[in-house]
């Protein structure tokens, strides 16, 4: 995720990128030569070498986030951190008190608020009615390694994230109660550390409406991400986004290929996003799409809830 945010930076005008930090110092510093930035193996050098930077961009392995976060925040910069926010909820609370008692900023990377497709779903969410339902398919056209899917936090705090928090932007409302039903259908190296390929998620929200989240780690077709809002009047939808928008029509049948694979599908949304970042920066007011540090820890909650609904076969009640 860094080479991806260290693009979009370099690519928004007035935007400068100083240091890149990673304690993996061949790959790291091969990207602070193209940067035009200075190389360095720990934050804390980082920062001390350049006291002007304004922000810092967070795109570690979520063990990382906490202490990464609260040495950005004592350093009064303003952060852009990637999801989750944090892994524990007692990790959320702490950052997100440093973050306010430093007075900076603090975007949590889900980007998928920024989407054009979801974004236009939800300017028209006010033309079906009372919202009755609302509806995230997300399923992953990128296999990873085992490895990673092993060290990844699971299923809910590594993919689900993504959805949980696109499903709470879309409904405008607090979620309450979460139920969880899931399995291994295809990859069986999930059920070796816990962990599950296929889930569907339902949420009960605030204002009465229903969520249905559909997760897989892994479609052979692409990825297939869709969302739907349906009310009282109408419904509204999209996804998903195939690879190409040619569609062909034959005596065969429709063909229009595979769907987009993820990067490829989410590459603008990953700029306008950081693009996003940046003029908060500049104004010094973060932008209404945007995940803060309370959305984030939220979203944590959710997650952990999530995990918990699963494991104990039950519904639980969202903490406050």
């Amino acid at each position: 995720m860094g080479k991806y945010h260290a693009d979009s930076l370099n690519s928004i005008e007035g935007c400068r990128i100083v240091a890149v930090v990673d304690p993996m110092e061949e790959a790291a510093s091969t990207l602070a030569a193209a940067c035009g930035a200075s190389f360095y193996n720990a934050l804390a050098s980082a920062l001390q070498a350049n006291p002007d930077a304004d922000a810092v961009v967070i795109a570690t392995p979520a063990g990382l986030h906490k202490s990464n976060i609260l040495e950005a925040a004592a350093s009064k910069k303003h952060i852009f951190v990637e999801k989750p926010f944090t892994l524990t909820v007692e990790e959320g609370i702490e950052c997100a008190s440093a973050i306010k008692a430093a007075g900076v900023l603090c975007q949590v990377g889900f980007m998928r608020r920024f989407d054009k497709a979801w974004e236009g779903v939800k300017s028209h969410a006010g033309k079906v009615g009372k919202m009755q339902m609302v509806r995230v398919r997300s399923f992953d056209g990128c296999k990873s390694s085992d490895s990673y899917y092993k060290t990844s936090g699971g299923i809910f705090l590594d993919m689900s994230c993504h959805d949980l928090d696109l499903i709470c932007f879309l409904a405008n409302s607090r979620p309450t109660h979460v139920n969880v039903m899931g399995s291994v259908t295809v990859n069986p190296v999930f059920e070796s550390f816990g962990d599950i390929d296929t889930a569907v998620t339902c949420i009960k929200f605030a204002n009465g409406a229903v969520g249905w989240i559909e997760n897989l780690r892994f479609a052979v077709y692409g990825c297939d991400s869709q969302v739907e809002i349906i009310g009282s009047e109408g419904s509204v939808k999209a996804g998903p986004m195939s690879r190409t928008e040619v569609q062909c029509s034959s005596a065969d049948g429709v063909n229009h290929g595979l769907l987009a694979v993820h990067y490829d599908r989410y590459l603008a949304t990953f700029f306008v996003e950081m693009d996003s970042f940046i003029k908060s920066c500049r104004t010094g007011e973060l932008d209404p799409r945007a995940c803060n540090s309370d959305d984030g820890l939220l979203n944590i909650k959710l997650a952990l809830a999530c995990m918990q609904a699963r494991s104990e076969g039950r519904t639980v009640e969202i903490a406050s």
